[in-house]
């Protein structure tokens, strides 16, 4: 069939099938359901006495709070100098999906030898242990369906070193005689770190959009630095630091994980519903 019969059947009204024409994707849209969540991690005195209102003191109590019990308790906080309050970065995750935030870092620490074979002859090799600090929360909220109330399950883990001091353990060995020598003493000093690991989780807390929980923590010891010295000499420059004394002692803190969750909806472009064109 060549070029003409084909034109010529078109002009004869030859009919085509209708194709579909896609309407634009900004005027269909739907929404997806998203969780933000902003925690802290405040840490008190567990003096008697001292633990913050609207907080069940018991280990794994839970609170739920308003806003302005929120800011009662934020409060109460700053006006101890010896309480602490870390703000995590702000999540954003999707319905039911999980989001794990760590910030910390890993320190390697001399252990223990391990015997190896080294050029046919066995030596004894420092044998690390890669330890990892820091903070690690874990996040997740289901949307209710009428998009009210979120279902919660928060985790956090504190790692950190019970002390800076670290006790350092000799142990000596003895290399292999070379050349018909007398064998050679070594030392080698191993670490032994104290790791102090603080966890609080709880799991399924129905909290409605924009509201607040305080999940009470564990209590635990925590060695502090502090330095005195006479009034007006300590505070010269420099030369303070010559009648400035260091000293260490003990307290209890008591652990607070303080949750926020609110629903925010993000719209999301669908396919296009296909209509019918004719030509």
């Amino acid at each position: 069939m060549n070029l003409r019969l084909l034109c010529a059947l078109f002009v004869a009204g030859t009919h085509l099938a209708p194709i579909a024409a896609a309407e634009p994707a900004s005027t269909r849209t739907a929404t997806a359901p998203l969780v933000t969540f902003e925690v802290r991690v405040v840490r008190v005195s567990a003096e008697p006495g001292a633990v913050l209102k609207a907080v069940k003191p018991e280990e794994g109590g839970v609170a739920f709070l308003s806003d302005e019990q929120l800011k009662a308790l934020f409060a109460d906080a700053q006006s101890d100098p010896r309480a602490n309050i870390l703000c995590t970065p702000k999540v954003v995750a999707s319905s039911g999906e999980p989001a794990t935030v760590r910030v910390g870092s890993n320190r390697e620490f001399v252990t223990g030898l391990e015997a190896r074979q080294v050029k046919g002859s066995v030596a004894l090799v420092a044998k690390k242990t890669v330890v990892e600090l820091g903070d690690v929360l874990t996040v997740c909220g289901s949307v209710s369906a009428d998009r009210r109330s979120v279902s919660v399950s928060t985790g956090y883990t504190n790692t950190s070193l019970a002390s800076d001091l670290i006790p350092l353990v000799p142990v000596t060995t003895q290399t292999p005689a070379m050349n018909g020598g007398p064998a050679i003493p070594f030392t080698q000093f191993l670490q032994a770190p104290q790791v102090r690991t603080i966890a609080i989780e709880k799991k399924e807390l129905s909290l409605p959009s924009n509201g607040h929980v305080v999940i009470t923590g564990p209590v635990t010891t925590v060695e502090e630095r502090t330095e005195y010295g006479p009034p007006v000499l300590s505070n010269i420059p420099y030369l303070g630091r010559l009648f400035k004394s260091v000293a260490y002692f003990k307290r209890e803190v008591r652990t607070l994980l303080v949750v926020s969750a609110r629903v925010v909806e993000e719209e999301l472009p669908v396919a296009p519903a296909p209509r019918s064109v004719g030509r």
